[in-house]
């Protein structure tokens, strides 16, 4: 019917029919032990009919619980200073680990429902990070109004402390060398890092304003400041590194290299590379190359070595020259599987997160320097974020909503954990929704497994008002387990049953 009527071509929808008939074999083994205890077709189609109630409602408190106690708080991304930790979460929050108390300390909450926007945390120095906290930008990349940076110390006790505002609707910052680099829209502005730590305490901009302008500003002026927000002007201090007449188009990813002098953009199939001056106040394209495939799909970048990695959906791993965009290698990667994360390890090795959850290794192969390859699973399984520290050599792994493994980057032996204690309503998620789950069989949860299936993914991305793509995993194997593993107990408490009664 949908290719007739819809022409959809899809041979994969004819899985729907073995799954169709494993989701009866659930309920259809209920019903024939319920039959064979009373003999009654009344009993056995309402004790089926009770049991994918509780199904049902198992279903959906599985739900709630992954929607307002697990999935905000899970790692969205790391910085790492030294011995402290920290993380943004998926429910917009910022937290810092917190070893005398073994748990994660929040400096914004987390939460299911909020609308604010958490940019992921950038390390300045040893003792300083920089973030920012746009009220109402989840939804609205320009939020509510001006969103300032934010310093936060270790001379501060790690409070989060207002410095220069930040031009609107950025969503990303980064290091470089001795300036800070904004992505707001399609613009990509910097700024000196001296500066923003000197202005880290002081009152916003905003404030100085209300205190220099007069209560009721006129309208011009205010219409005029409205006006420049939502175009986009940056404000004093923030400069446009790009060239004139040049934009950074979504989907695009920005990495700075480790020594802060390059610049490498992924933009629209587009991999360019900038080189910042000797002063550091400018900067300068020095290498482009035009990537194959559909520009709309974005993409993950990494440099490693005197290789730069691109790993895009659909697309095998490219491998590219850092200085030149020469290609070197490709890997294949599984169509099934959307590249997430990636990080450089250095000696050309990368590590790539994909969308089942699992991390893998681009690394040369043995006795070749053109040739690499990609190795099986490694680390913990359900992999949240990753990130690479270089001081340390040590690549921090979260994983299972909150955990982290310290593994080295060079064998990948773990030398240090985060293991934090678990709240009340985590306890009671981990030690008695989910062994219920497991329990009693989630129909419900068949239809990931069913949509994995046609789209022929693990994944989808969904992008959300700032650009930003959040990834969410289909729930393939769980359902699949858990129902099976009902289905022959219950053939086999039916065979005994069955074996003991006299027909």
């Amino acid at each position: 019917m949908a290719v007739l009527r819809l022409d959809i071509w899809n041979a994969r929808l004819l899985w729907c029919i073995p799954v169709s008939v494993f989701l009866f074999s659930v309920f259809y083994s209920v019903s024939v032990l319920a039959g064979m205890r009373w003999r009654s077709p009344i009993l056995a189609i309402g004790v089926t009919t009770m049991f994918g109630g509780i199904c049902f409602v198992v279903g959906i408190i599985g739900g709630v619980f992954d929607g307002f106690v697990t999935g905000p708080a899970r790692i969205k991304s790391m910085a790492v200073l030294g011995e402290v930790t920290f993380a943004s979460t998926q429910g917009s929050g910022l937290v810092r680990y917190d070893k005398n108390s073994n748990e994660w300390v929040e400096i914004f909450s987390s939460g299911a429902i909020s609308m604010d926007r958490i940019i992921p945390p950038v390390v300045i120095d040893q003792d300083t990070i920089v973030t920012s906290r746009t009220t109402g930008g989840r939804m609205n990349p320009f939020g509510s109004g001006s969103s300032d940076l934010l310093v936060l110390s270790a001379d501060n006790d790690w409070e989060p402390e207002p410095s220069v505002g930040l031009p609107p609707a950025t969503v990303r910052l980064y290091k470089a060398d001795d300036s800070l680099l904004t992505l707001s829209g399609s613009n990509l502005n910097q700024t000196g890092i001296a500066g923003v730590l000197a202005a880290a305490g002081e009152e916003s901009a905003d404030e100085n304003q209300e205190e220099q302008m007069p209560e009721t500003p006129g309208l011009a002026g205010g219409l005029l400041g409205r006006l420049s927000s939502m175009l986009g002007v940056a404000p004093a201090g923030f400069k446009s590194v790009l060239p004139r007449g040049m934009a950074v188009a979504p989907p695009s990813v920005i990495i700075v290299s480790s020594s802060g002098s390059n610049l490498y953009i992924l933009s629209r199939a587009r991999l360019l590379r900038f080189t910042g001056s000797e002063d550091g106040q400018s900067w300068s394209q020095a290498a482009e190359r035009e990537l194959e495939g559909d520009p709309s799909i974005a993409g993950v970048i990494a440099v490693s070595g005197a290789h730069v990695m691109v790993s895009r959906a659909e697309q095998p791993i490219e491998l590219f020259d850092n200085e030149t965009f020469e290609p070197v290698a490709e890997v294949d990667l599984s169509d099934r599987l959307l590249p997430t994360s990636v990080v450089g390890m250095g000696k050309s090795r990368f590590m790539l997160l994909t969308s089942d959850a699992r991390c893998r290794i681009v690394a040369p192969k043995d006795g070749a320097e053109n040739e690499f390859v990609l190795s099986d699973c490694v680390g913990p399984s359900t992999v949240e974020a990753i990130t690479y520290d270089s001081e340390q050599n040590l690549v921090y792994v979260a994983h299972h909503t909150d955990q982290v493994d310290m593994l080295n980057a060079d064998d990948l032996v773990k030398q240090g954990e985060i293991n934090p204690s678990l709240g009340v309503w985590r306890r009671v998620d981990k030690y008695l929704i989910s062994p219920l789950r497991f329990v009693i069989p989630q129909t419900g949860e068949l239809g990931e497994t069913i949509g994995s299936i046609v789209s022929g993914k693990s994944a989808i991305t969904v992008r959300d008002a700032s650009g930003e793509e959040q990834v969410v995993r289909y729930d393939i194997l769980r359902p699949v387990f858990s129902c099976s593993l009902f289905i022959g107990v219950m053939l086999m408490i039916n065979c005994i049953y069955f074996g003991t009664r006299d027909y």
